[in-house]
């Protein structure tokens, strides 16, 4: 069986992100960065222009009016969605194969991945300061990992991964740890950190499942961005609703019953209304 160094190794050869994104991706980390870097870094770049034009004027950005310049879509959009605009261009022909070892049909990782994601702005428009922009890209991305650990997960380890699920009622999660010791989560963040996305998109990606007051805002928004995928029906796959849901994510961010289910339908009426957001 394969081991998570083994799988490390595998991810090294993975091709880097796009010079865009990459510098879009440094200058998240820096709060002083001068918009003009940004805007050049875009403008220079004809594909990923059209991406972010198209995402400026779409439903998701609330455009009241038509937006047609890179420097206007830069002041709309910030820097967060910008970068998850960027890492899509990277990852959405990859996140749209099918992956049958986790009972996912063709794009249902990237719907899982789109709706995660629109959940974290939507969050961030609710609560401002507490939600953190990168916390958009840190939700497309959180479920990479099972595209590198599918090629692994042979029937003889899905049998015993269904098996501990079943008669032990373990969460999938809890149940590939158990077989593997690591998990889709685990190899993900390690995905994030080979592309240079800095150490919070890295870790709530890495810790995306887990339960506990030791969490930061962004792996709390990518867990309710999960769940709230999960719970409007897209990428559900072998796991269902399988997982173990921290009520504390919720309380932390002052997410009632009522706003999550408004959270739900706002996603789920956005995805029906605007066809590949990031694309």
């Amino acid at each position: 069986m394969i081991t998570l160094e083994e799988l490390a190794a595998e991810v090294q050869d993975l091709a880097p992100l796009p010079a865009a994104a990459a510098k879009l991706a440094m200058f998240a980390a820096d709060e002083n960065v001068e918009a003009s870097l940004i805007i050049d870094t875009i403008r220079y770049d004809q594909a990923l222009t059209a991406r972010v034009l198209r995402y400026a004027n779409s439903p998701m950005a609330g455009a009241r009016f038509r937006i047609r310049s890179v420097k206007d879509a830069v002041v709309r959009l910030g820097l967060g969605t910008l970068l998850k605009i960027a890492v899509s261009a990277q990852v959405q022909d990859q996140m749209s194969t099918a992956v049958p070892e986790y009972g996912l049909g063709e794009d249902e990782i990237w719907k899982h991945s789109v709706a995660a994601s629109l959940a974290a702005e939507l969050l961030m428009r609710q609560h401002g300061d507490k939600i953190p922009p990168i916390s958009f890209t840190a939700a497309l991305l959180h479920d990479i990992g099972k595209l590198i650990l599918a090629r692994y997960l042979k029937a003889p380890v899905q049998k015993s991964i269904q098996k501990l699920v079943a008669e032990h009622s373990m969460t999938h999660h809890q149940a590939e740890l158990e077989v593997l010791g690591f998990t889709h989560a685990s190899v993900g963040g390690i995905i994030a950190a080979r592309w240079n996305l800095g150490e919070t998109i890295s870790n709530a990606i890495t810790r995306h499942h887990d339960i506990g007051d030791d969490k930061d805002a962004v792996i709390d928004v990518v867990q309710i961005g999960n769940l709230v995928a999960k719970t409007i029906g897209f990428g559900l796959g072998n796991e269902g609703l399988n997982l173990a849901a921290d009520s504390g994510a919720c309380k932390r961010l002052g997410i009632t019953s009522r706003k999550f289910e408004g959270l739900c339908a706002e996603v789920a009426g956005l995805l029906s209304s605007v066809d590949d957001l990031c694309a």
